[in-house]
C-alpha cells in the first residue's frame, strides 16, 4: 500500500499491481521432448508430461477443457525420441511437487492411437500454449 497526504494526514492509498502477463514456462521436461521432436511410445501408456511455471501457482493453472490432442501426419522430418517412462494410470490427472518446483500431467493416451501420431496441446489459463508431438505404436 502507498500512502497519499492531504491536510497533513497520510491516508492509506490502495496500489493497485497489474495481472502477471503470463507463466514462466519452463518447457516439457523428461521423459517428453517439445514439439518439433515426435516422441514415440506404446499407445494406451500413460506419459508424464512434466513441466515448469516458475513456481507453484496450484493445480488451477490449465485452461478449461486442457489439454487436448489432434491428429497430425507422421511425415514431419523431426527429430526421434523415444519415451523412456511410461505408465499404466487409469486416468489423466495434473498434480505439484514443491520439491523441484515441477508440475506433472499424467497424460493417458488410448490404444487406437496405434499406428498414428498426435500433438498434444496444454493450454494454460494465461492462454499461451505449448505442444509436443508423439508417434504411437501398438
Amino acid at each position: 500500500m502507498g500512502f497519499t497526504e492531504g491536510r497533513g494526514i497520510a491516508t492509506p492509498t490502495r496500489v493497485v499491481i497489474p495481472a502477471s502477463s503470463g507463466y514462466d514456462f519452463g518447457g516439457f521436461q523428461a521423459p517428453v521432448d517439445a514439439a518439433p521432436t515426435l516422441n514415440i511410445m506404446t499407445a494406451g501408456r500413460a506419459v508424464p508430461m512434466q513441466f515448469s511455471l516458475g513456481g507453484d501457482f496450484g493445480l488451477d493453472v490449465l485452461a478449461a477443457g486442457s489439454p487436448t490432442s489432434v491428429t497430425v501426419t507422421c511425415e514431419t522430418g523431426a527429430t526421434l525420441a523415444e519415451v523412456e517412462t511410461t505408465s499404466t494410470a487409469g486416468s489423466s490427472s495434473l498434480s505439484y511437487s514443491p520439491g523441484n518446483a515441477t508440475y506433472t500431467y499424467v497424460w493417458k493416451t488410448e490404444k487406437v492411437w496405434a499406428g498414428t501420431c498426435r500433438m498434444f496441446y496444454l493450454k494454460l489459463n494465461d492462454e499461451t500454449t505449448n505442444t509436443a508431438l508423439f508417434k504411437y505404436r501398438s
